[in-house]
C-alpha cells in the first residue's frame, strides 16, 4: 500500500522465486539485505525517494538485469550490487557522491560505467571481476584509486583523473588482460604492489611523475610489457633496476 515508506532490513531476503516487484513511490528507505538471494528477480525501480542504497541490497540476485536508480540517490554502500552477475544496464546519477567498497563486485555483464563528479575516491574492490567493463569515465575529481579497484576488469584503456594523488592502490588494476597502455598522472607518487600483474596485453606505460617509486612486482607477468615512458629523473641509473627487472626500454618525456 501507499502508506508505507520504509522496506524493513533482510525484508525479501531469500525470496527465491520473486521476480518482480514494484514498491509505493511514497518509500524513502530500502533496508540494508532487502532483496539480498533473490536468485530470480529480473528488474527493479527505486522510488524517487531513496537516498541511500543500503549495504547487501541486491546481492547475488543473479538475474537481476536492470536497476533504475534515481537522482535522489546520493550513497551506494558495501556490495550493494555484489554478484549481480547478469546486471547490464546501469547509470549512476551525478548527484551520488560516496561509492562504498565492493558495490559493483563481480557484476559480470556490466559494459560500461560513469563515474559521477562528484565521487572522488574509488574504493576497495569497487569494480573487481567486472570482465566485461570494457569502458570507464572518470572525471578528474577522481583522487584517489584503492587497492584491487578494477581488478579482472575488461577495458583496453582507460584515462585515469588528472588528479589523482599519493599511492595507485595495491593490485588496483590487476588481471585486467586486455590493457594496453596507461597514463599514470603527475601526482601519483608511488604505483602498488601488484598494481598491473597479470596486465598479459599491457605493451607500455607513462609515467608523468619525475620520480615515482614502484612496490613490488608491479608489473608482474606482463609478457608483453616493452616500454616505460618516463620524465627524466635526477639520476638517470635510478631507473636501471626497473629497466632490467622487466626487460623494457626507458624512454624519457621532454
Amino acid at each position: 500500500p501507499d502508506t508505507i515508506t520504509n522496506i524493513g532490513d533482510y525484508a525479501f531476503c531469500y525470496c527465491i522465486s520473486l521476480k518482480k516487484i514494484e514498491l509505493p513511490s511514497n518509500v524513502k528507505k530500502i533496508g540494508k539485505r532487502a532483496f539480498w538471494h533473490c536468485y530470480t528477480l529480473e528488474s527493479f525501480e527505486i522510488p524517487d525517494g531513496v537516498e541511500t542504497i543500503e549495504e547487501r541490497t541486491f546481492t547475488n540476485c543473479k538475474k537481476l538485469k536492470e536497476v533504475n536508480i534515481p537522482n535522489n540517490v546520493k550513497v551506494i554502500k558495501e556490495c550493494a550490487f555484489e554478484l549481480c552477475i547478469s546486471l547490464e544496464n546501469l547509470t549512476i546519477p551525478n548527484n551520488v557522491t560516496t561509492i562504498e567498497r565492493d558495490a559493483f563486485r563481480y557484476c559480470q555483464s556490466i559494459t560500461s560505467i560513469v563515474i559521477p563528479e562528484k565521487v572522488t575516491i574509488i574504493e576497495k574492490e569497487t569494480f573487481t571481476g567486472c570482465i566485461s567493463l570494457t569502458s570507464i569515465s572518470m572525471s578528474n575529481n577522481v583522487t584517489k584509486i584503492e587497492d584491487y579497484a578494477f581488478f579482472g576488469c575488461g577495458m583496453t584503456n582507460i584515462i585515469l583523473s588528472d588528479n589523482l594523488q599519493g599511492k595507485l592502490g595495491d593490485y588496483a588494476f590487476s588481471q585486467c588482460i586486455n590493457l594496453n597502455d596507461i597514463i599514470i598522472p603527475k601526482n601519483v607518487s608511488i604505483i602498488g604492489a601488484g598494481a598491473f600483474k597479470g596486465c598479459s596485453n599491457l605493451k607500455s606505460i607513462t609515467v608523468s611523475n619525475k620520480e615515482p617509486n614502484f612496490d613490488s612486482f608491479a608489473f608482474e607477468d606482463c609478457p608483453n610489457f616493452k616500454t616505460i615512458f618516463i620524465k627524466k629523473p635526477t639520476n638517470v641509473e635510478d631507473y636501471s633496476e626497473f629497466v632490467e627487472k622487466y626487460n623494457v626500454t626507458r624512454e624519457f618525456l621532454k
